[in-house]
């Protein structure tokens, strides 16, 4: 029984070493995102790239401003408010909602821009209600500049998935948006300007921030956001998200498709309150505030946060401070989601050159389709990965790392077949002479006859007797009509394959 039991140890060992070799292989080839280069670090970040637009309410105040030196109050309608709006660009950081934007976007208190269109409305309601010109209406404001007051606060933020995400739009229903529940954390005014915003969503696209190397000057970066000044190409205005319904979808999947634009960190820069800023090449402009700039691995390595009039510079809080900010909202620092898992396998096979790629790109996209159906944006990966992969997929193909393996489990597998065949059915024939005429076979019916009754032995078709001398054994027993040798004397069915016993 020795020799028996080496030979099963030998052929699970193989057996082990062959199936330990793919369980590698699977594991090294399904990581998150390899991403080396800008294009797919871009490819990998953009669907968790956001539009953000908050609505801004506001009143004016004239304190001793009228004739009688009492205070004069704007709208001049009572029991009103003035809206205006304010866009921004985001990045999800977590699966389950929490959104880097900057803090200007968001916080009213902290957007000199928003407090001065409110003041703009009011001098226009002035002039309405006073039948005077708005520059009339301007000068008498500037009269009493010291006395202004400008109350402003956020009353809604919006936030929406870009085209990287929901894809081009077919029909104006597929706008994707979340109402922001509340500001996690953020600075205070004229500090740093970092928000964290929380939607209640989970599995969503997220990007990590830079937490593993020190940008340096002359690295190559990469802003995603929503300039405004790219609104321009549409024929709307990105206040047509908040009632997509009575717009089109080719003005909304303008304003919904992110830009990239790549530059240049061309200093390092610490301000006063000691925050550490990044000046880059020119990567922005109004509207972009908010939106990450990312390094070639698709980390963030810092926020737009404000451009020059010129728009050459642009200036970046860095990922060093954002993290500040994380840990306050309670973000994990490495986060992990389904979403974000399945599509970094996606695009690993998608951009792999190794054989059956588009094989198993298709295979994972038309995947994330079924369990994410408004990720539109996958459609035209899956046409192409479709298209590529309608020819059959062979292990020949010089160099190719699936077919490579491929051989090696063969071969793994052939020499266990082989040593299981030669060692151990050779050991077993040399011991006993089997009564009658041939060597049983254990086919896929008698397996599963052993499946169901455990004391059906499948590597052989009897069990070897013990040895009381020196003789050969005498075995005695009946064949099936297939041929199968039973021991039993009082069987009357093959144990191997049902067949009735002669």
């Amino acid at each position: 029984m020795n020799s028996l039991n080496k030979a099963r140890n030998s052929f699970f060992s193989l057996a082990s070493i062959t199936l330990l070799l793919g369980l590698t292989i699977s594991i090294h080839s399904l990581p998150l995102a390899n991403v080396h280069d800008t294009r797919s670090a871009v490819q990998y970040d953009s669907p968790a790239v956001v539009r953000i637009i908050s609505e801004i309410t506001g009143t004016v105040v004239c304190y001793s401003c009228s004739s009688t030196g009492g205070n004069v109050y704007f709208p001049v309608q009572a029991n009103n408010y003035y809206v205006t709006y304010v866009s921004g660009s985001g990045a999800i950081i977590s699966p389950d909602g929490y959104i880097l934007t900057a803090d200007h976007v968001v916080d009213a208190t902290n957007n000199i821009e928003a407090q001065d269109a409110i003041l703009q409305l009011a001098e226009q309601d002035y002039a309405n209600t006073n039948n005077i010109t708005l520059a009339d209406a301007q000068a008498q404001f500037q009269q009493y500049a010291s006395n202004m007051s400008v109350s402003a606060q956020v009353s809604k933020t919006m936030v929406y998935l870009s085209t990287s995400y929901i894809g081009q739009l077919q029909n104006t229903a597929q706008v994707v948006s979340y109402q922001a529940t509340r500001i996690v954390a953020n600075s205070t005014p004229d500090k740093q300007d970092v928000a964290i915003i929380k939607i209640e969503a989970n599995d969503l696209p997220f990007i990590t921030l830079n937490t593993t190397s020190t940008p340096n000057i002359q690295d190559q970066v990469t802003a995603i956001a929503f300039p405004g000044d790219a609104d321009y190409a549409t024929s709307g205005s990105f206040i047509d998200l908040l009632t997509p319904a009575n717009s089109d979808v080719n003005t909304l999947s303008g304003l919904l498709s992110p830009s990239v634009n790549s530059g240049q960190i061309s200093s390092e820069k610490t301000q006063s309150d000691g925050t550490l800023i990044y000046e880059v090449t020119g990567i922005s402009a109004p509207g972009s505030s908010g939106g990450p700039v990312i390094n070639n691995n698709g980390a963030i390595i810092g926020f737009v946060d404000a451009g020059t009039n010129t728009q050459r510079l642009t200036y970046l809080i860095a990922s060093s401070i954002v993290k500040e900010y994380v840990q306050q909202a309670g973000v994990s620092a490495n986060p992990s989601g389904s979403f974000m898992s399945a599509w970094g396998q996606a695009l690993n096979d998608y951009n792999s050159t190794a054989q059956c790629h588009w094989q198993s790109a298709k295979t994972d996209l038309q995947n994330l389709k079924l369990q994410y159906p408004t990720f539109n944006a996958i459609q035209p990966l899956l046409q192409t990965a479709s298209s590529n992969g309608a020819n059959a997929c062979s292990i020949s193909g010089g160099g190719s790392s699936i077919g490579l393996i491929a051989i090696i489990i063969l071969v793994l597998g052939a020499g266990a077949a082989g040593v299981y065949y030669f060692v151990f059915r050779k050991n077993s024939l040399s011991k006993f002479q089997f009564a009658g005429s041939g060597i049983p076979t254990t086919t896929q019916q008698s397996i599963q006859s052993a499946q169901n009754n455990p004391q059906v032995i499948v590597d052989d078709a009897v069990s070897p007797p013990k040895e009381t001398s020196n003789d050969p054994p005498s075995i005695t027993g009946k064949h099936c009509a297939n041929g199968h040798f039973v021991q039993d004397q009082s069987a009357k069915f093959c144990p191997n394959c049902g067949a009735p016993l002669e």
